[in-house]
């Protein structure tokens, strides 16, 4: 059974072509605000869905809904432009230069300079993605400033020593600050969704001035070769899922630390090992009888459960009811 954020991003992406990306621009600045669309297609990269509004001069904030492996989106290499992104749902991964890799799960934030990740191979461990970007062109911001700032207060000027000066991403791991500031930006109303956006990202140009990030517990950045091991150990599961695996297996397999595998493994997929492939396993039994006339047992056995017992009492635990009630449902549905 899917999660309903799942469900709910499939229905917002439903008329969004396979390889596409929908953009939808709005300029707040102007008296009247102006929205354009345009796509551009990428073939086999899934697809995404973006609003993107211009909310001072210099500062845009983008909502980005994407559904697929990979998001295929560059831009220029700008070292006085600030990028921030905040995870809602799903996982995203950001393949930087440097061979330095941020993972963001929900309510995580990642900041870097624009030159950091100006060619970043974007990927998505879960599938999918909902989140906030913003981007702030320091350089706008220390010369014009939004008028809400007393003269005094150069947060362009702050911003860019902290920053971006070291030329790396810095990522926080959720907590109730960052919630705070972006948790009503998902859910605000309409009406008030822009005045909102400008409240909203003044606040967080406050809060990252105050900042220091020296002080705080920050998300680990991962070297392309740990990725890389971990991408192929979780290919390994999941094509074989009628096998059980031991860490130490896996560990001596393919050369690498267990409490490296397992803390790696967790940072890109959110979850401990165990436990997500627990998760996968009743997800892939779940479509099976959707999908299949195949028997309770033959599906139990081609997921990795020795008894359909076990099997049918993990599945009942994870989606709340029996396979054979689940299967009559879904038929019925």
């Amino acid at each position: 059974m899917k999660d309903a954020s799942l469900m709910d991003l499939e229905n917002r992406l439903n008329d969004v072509i396979n390889g596409t990306y929908t953009i939808h621009k709005t300029d707040t600045t102007e008296t009247i605000g102006r929205t354009e669309s345009y796509t551009t297609k990428h073939p086999n990269l899934g697809k995404g869905l973006i609003d993107e509004y211009l909310i001072f001069p210099g500062i845009t904030l983008f909502y980005q809904y994407f559904l697929g492996n990979v998001i295929d989106f560059h831009h220029d290499s700008l070292h006085s432009s600030l990028e921030i992104n905040h995870c809602h749902q799903g996982r995203i991964g950001m393949h930087m230069n440097k061979n330095q890799k941020v993972f963001l799960g929900e309510g995580d934030m990642a900041l870097q300079p624009m030159d950091c990740c100006a060619d970043a191979e974007i990927t998505l461990p879960l599938g999918f993605y909902e989140g906030i970007m913003i981007t702030i062109d320091l350089e706008r911001l220390i010369h014009n400033p939004p008028s809400f700032f007393p003269s005094e207060f150069n947060a362009g000027t702050i911003l860019q020593v902290k920053f971006c000066e070291e030329g790396k991403p810095f990522a926080l791991p959720a907590n109730h600050r960052i919630e705070h500031i972006f948790c009503e930006l998902y859910q605000v109303p309409t009406e008030f969704k822009i005045p909102y956006m400008k409240l909203k990202v003044l606040e967080l140009i406050l809060f990252l001035c105050l900042l220091e990030p020296k002080d705080e517990q920050s998300l680990s950045p991962y070297q392309s070769d740990q990725v890389e091991i971990i991408k192929q150990i979780h290919n390994k599961l999941i094509c074989n899922l009628n096998q059980r695996y031991t860490i130490e297996e896996l560990s001596s397999e393919y050369l690498i630390n267990a409490t490296t595998l397992k803390t790696t493994f967790k940072n890109i997929y959110g979850l401990p090992i165990a436990t997500y492939m627990k998760k996968y396993r009743i997800d892939a039994a779940a479509t099976m009888l959707r999908e299949s006339d195949a028997s309770i047992a033959v599906i139990a056995s081609s997921i990795g459960y020795e008894s359909q017992g076990k099997f049918t009492k993990a599945f009942k635990e994870q989606v709340g009811i029996s396979p054979s009630d689940y299967r009559r449902q879904s038929h019925v549905l």
